[in-house]
């Protein structure tokens, strides 16, 4: 008989021990499928966020093909319109579902070579914007999650670039208010004035 609950006792610890590492490594499973259904999850929210960015820059492609001239509100909406894509003056951010889409416009500044520097440079080059599409939201945990696709756009369809009224040359750096025999272009039509 105590050979007998030696064995009772013995087999009860094993039972209990395994049980304990069943529930761990199940335990464990169950993390690792939940962690990856979280990132499959997530993937297809910044693949999602991204199509919408992708899809603002699409847009103010199509509305600088049709118009450059519709490029100036520097933070808008996009929307179609009579079949077209069409850039409203609207500062705050697109909703799209659990997504914000904030659209911003911006001049490209450039030094006395022509060469981009941070604005305000010396001039702004009037047949060049920085467009960005910034899409944000916030994720099941809590946490706020963004994308954002930049790109630079060209009135490469102008023929002339003709500035004839006083706003179209205000970008010019006067000095002593004096003109002088040597003017340097700056590429936008804008006359900078020096001293000799």
């Amino acid at each position: 008989m105590k050979t007998r609950k030696q064995y009772f006792g013995q087999s009860m610890v094993e039972l209990v021990m395994a049980i304990s590492i069943f529930a761990i490594i199940g335990s464990s499973i169950m993390v690792l499928v939940l962690d990856a259904f979280n990132m499959e999850r997530e993937g297809k929210e910044d693949t999602q966020a991204l199509s919408f960015a992708e899809e603002g820059i699409e847009a103010m492609r199509a509305v600088r093909d049709r118009a450059w001239n519709k490029l100036r509100f520097p933070q808008g909406q996009i929307s179609i319109n009579g079949g077209a894509w069409a850039y409203n003056n609207n500062p705050s951010p697109e909703t799209i579902g659990r997504f914000n889409r904030a659209i911003t416009v911006s001049d490209v500044c450039r030094d006395i070579n022509g060469n981009q520097v941070s604005c305000p440079g010396l001039y702004a080059a009037a047949h060049t914007k920085k467009v960005t599409t910034a899409v944000s939201w916030t994720q099941i945990s809590g946490a706020v999650r963004s994308v954002q696709q930049t790109m630079f756009l060209t009135n490469w369809d102008a023929v002339a670039w003709k500035e004839n009224i006083k706003t179209d040359f205000d970008d010019g750096v006067l000095f002593n208010n004096t003109v002088s025999t040597t003017t340097i272009g700056d590429g936008s039509g804008a006359v900078i004035l020096v001293t000799q």
